[in-house]
């Protein structure tokens, strides 16, 4: 989202029918107006900021700090849908079984399988659910009472976004939803071979990080590559990750064909980040489902937008995406809700049937032959205000990202910085709403009001695709059952 001289804002994302800004017609107003009228609960932004404080600043933590990459001192666990079928849960003992040998390797109640009653209930909250199992809901992650790590094995009907989103603010957290149970085991399949080859055969010499940003004439695009993935490129260079080699395919070289090269292809990496515009349809399309999120490459004179796209149908079955973590900046790369969250409460618009999971990253982490071994990815509108805001360039939170996963850290942890932007802004929020109640300007305070209401919401909706464990082994060390890294 980015604003234009006529008080317009444009979203990032393209419809798949007609190649068009889908959003056009929101006004700073508009969002203005949604800001004042959106309630923040207060209470729930301290407890927020009280989670993430640490010795360091504000920080998502367990209580035993420092502890975040070691499983038997962090914990993991695995949240199961009340009334789910147990042919899930026996799909991914592959990898319940070789989480619990790190997890409860010196304490057994460092593993939790959350299953049947235990598990999610219909109209929890992150709150109700940390209350039901006696978790102190104002401290920082206890692995003594919950584990850190939690994963999510369901879809969004099952076990809603908001409820990850709210308890992504104080654990790590990641979902995976297959629509069958051969997904799920060869996922969990997956991730065991992987890691184990990883412990007995130590790590590569050097392994590879992938930029892809393609050159489009819009502002949008032009955001992407100048703001957040040149800068991203920049910093990563100016003081580089041992064992890591960078490299950049941008503009009239980020064609679909190099993509697909990169997604299981011959030149497949171990780490990719994309950024670039995500297709979006209408709740009635019949493609939505399977093409909503899909990557939006170069185009070429007389080919379609759905022929220079990425979608889930792309990616061959004979490839192999065996280890690779991608991280895709675009609307709805991770997912759709079932309403419209920037609107008004009484003029909701329904973006699908129910909610879902995009079909792209559902892919690459079931794929038969290998799939990668995680997926970050935005659910809803992919705003520009997650690195440009209004007053400045911002692109602290995906540099660390970035740097934490390439040094081994797991993918969970890396993310702490989105859900901590997340609850900075929404205190941000709170004030401006307090003082627009005790001095209305009404037009005057639009663009701060919508600012800091896109910025709240956007930095909420990041998630993590996948078990949040996953993790590169730190070059520095061969890696170990335990997970545990001095890096």
């Amino acid at each position: 989202m980015y604003k234009t001289v006529d008080q317009k804002i444009v979203f990032n994302g393209l419809c798949g029918t007609n190649g068009r800004y889908p959003f056009s017609q929101v006004t700073v107003a508009d969002v203005a107006a949604l800001a004042r009228g959106e309630k923040i609960d207060a209470g729930l932004v301290k407890r927020i900021q009280t989670w993430l404080k640490d010795r360091f600043g504000l920080h998502r933590e367990t209580r035993e700090r420092n502890a975040e990459a070691d499983l038997g001192t962090a914990g993991w666990g695995v949240v199961f849908p009340r009334g789910c079928n147990s042919d899930r849960l026996e799909a991914l003992r592959p990898l319940l079984d070789w989480r619990k040998s790190q997890a409860a390797s010196i304490q057994k109640d460092r593993f939790v399988e959350y299953w049947g009653e235990d598990g999610y209930r219909e109209g929890d909250s992150g709150r109700s659910f940390l209350e039901r199992h006696n978790v102190d809901v104002g401290s920082a992650a206890d692995p003594n009472r919950m584990p850190y790590y939690l994963l999510l094995a369901g879809g969004p009907q099952e076990i809603p976004f908001d409820f990850q989103y709210e308890l992504d603010l104080r654990h790590a957290v990641g979902r995976l939803d297959f629509d069958t149970v051969d997904e799920y085991a060869a996922y969990a399949q997956s991730v065991v071979v992987k890691e184990k080859e990883w412990v007995e055969q130590g790590i590569a010499a050097e392994r590879r990080a992938t930029f892809f940003c393609p050159r489009k004439a819009d502002r949008a695009s032009s955001l992407m590559r100048n703001e957040l993935v040149c800068p991203l490129l920049d910093c990563l260079k100016s003081k580089p990750v041992t064992g890591w080699r960078l490299e950049a395919v941008l503009d009239d070289l980020a064609t679909k064909e190099e993509l697909l090269r990169f997604l299981g292809g011959p030149s497949t990496p171990d780490f990719l980040f994309t950024a670039c515009h995500g297709l979006v349809f209408d709740p009635s399309d019949e493609c939505q489902r399977e093409k909503q999120g899909a990557l939006s490459c170069v185009g070429r004179d007389g080919v379609g937008l759905l022929d220079t796209s990425v979608a889930a149908s792309d990616v061959s079955p004979d490839s192999s995406l065996h280890g690779l973590i991608s991280f895709h900046f675009a609307c709805y790369g991770a997912g759709t809700p079932q309403w419209d969250e920037f609107s008004m409460k009484g003029d909701r618009k329904l973006k699908a049937s129910k909610p879902f999971t995009a079909r792209l990253p559902q892919r690459l982490l079931a794929h038969h032959r290998g799939g990668a071994l995680a997926v970050i990815g935005h659910v809803e509108r992919a705003w520009t205000y997650s690195f440009a805001g209004a007053r400045t360039t911002q692109i602290d939170v995906f540099e660390d990202a970035v740097r934490r996963i390439l040094r081994g850290e797991p993918v969970g942890y890396a993310l702490e910085l989105f859900n901590f932007r997340h609850a900075h802004l929404s205190a941000e929020l709170l004030l401006l709403q307090k003082r627009e109640r005790l001095e209305p300007l009404g037009g005057n305070r639009d663009w701060e009001l919508a600012d800091a209401y896109c910025a709240a919401r956007d930095a909420c909706n990041y998630v993590v695709l996948g078990d949040p464990a996953v993790r590169f082994p730190p070059m520095a060390h061969k890696a170990n059952a335990g997970g545990r890294s001095d890096d």
